[in-house]
């Protein structure tokens, strides 16, 4: 079964990190993610997508397992 998450704030605070790694219950090495950035056009909008796969990062995910599709 595959999850989704989806959350206008990206990995913002503890209870949404908490919620997500509840939700895929696996190891965070082991997380693929399809990062889906298509609504950022402007600088502003680029800056919160690329703050959004940072959190990302942040919380061990790895970058080979961050695959953008636009």
């Amino acid at each position: 079964m595959k999850n989704l998450l989806l959350t206008s704030t990206g990995l913002s605070n503890n209870s949404i990190v908490n919620a997500f790694l509840k939700v895929v219950d696996k190891p965070v090495d082991e997380i693929n993610i399809g990062f889906i950035p298509t609504a950022a056009r402007t600088d502003v909008e680029l800056q919160y997508s690329d703050m959004s796969k940072k959190e990302l990062l942040g919380i061990g995910i790895q970058k080979s397992n961050i695959n953008v599709r636009v």
